[in-house]
Order: C-alpha cells, then sequence, then structure tokens
C-alpha cells in the first residue's frame, strides 16, 4: 500500500509499481498480501482507466479460490482505477 501512496499521481514512463504489485498478485498465497497490493494499485492509477489493470484484475474477481475480501477488494480496485471515467467497459 505504501508503494501505491507513494507513487500516487506520479507518471513515469517504466512504470515500476504495476510490474511490482502484478508480481504480488500473482505470485502471492496470502490474502493480505493481495489486498495490499491491489490497494497500492487503486491509490497509483485511481482515474486512470487503464484496461490493462482491468485484464489483471478481473480475474481475481472471477476466481472462487480467493477469499470474497479479497474479491470485494478486486471490486474496488477496478472502481478506483475507473473512477470518474463513466467507463461502460468497467462494469
Amino acid at each position: 500500500m505504501g508503494l501505491g501512496l507513494i507513487n500516487s499521481g506520479i507518471t513515469n514512463e517504466y512504470d515500476p509499481v504495476i510490474g511490482i504489485l502484478s508480481e504480488k498478485l500473482e505470485e502471492s498465497q496470502d490474502p493480505l498480501l493481495k489486498i495490499g497490493a491491489l490497494m497500492g494499485l487503486s491509490f497509483t492509477y485511481a482515474g486512470s482507466a487503464r484496461e490493462d489493470l482491468l485484464e489483471n484484475i478481473s480475474p481475481i474477481i472471477l476466481d472462487p479460490d480467493n477469499s470474497i475480501e479479497v474479491q470485494a477488494v478486486a471490486s474496488l480496485t477496478i472502481g478506483m482505477v475507473y473512477v470518474g471515467t463513466c467507463n461502460e467497459d468497467a462494469a
């Protein structure tokens, strides 16, 4: 979460935040680490409407192996990424 807060509103052509936090989402089995990574992504990319994040996070919501808490935070993350954009694809 700290990484997301520090990089909130900062644009970087190399985009290290998505690389680091997406890796944590894929590799970790710990729900708390997944929630932290999702919250970091939501802080960093709020209002950015990045389709790559939608593609990476949507499977987390649909995966029944994830806890309801992880699925809920993943839904909130997509909401934060698309906040204020009126993007119907994120619904």
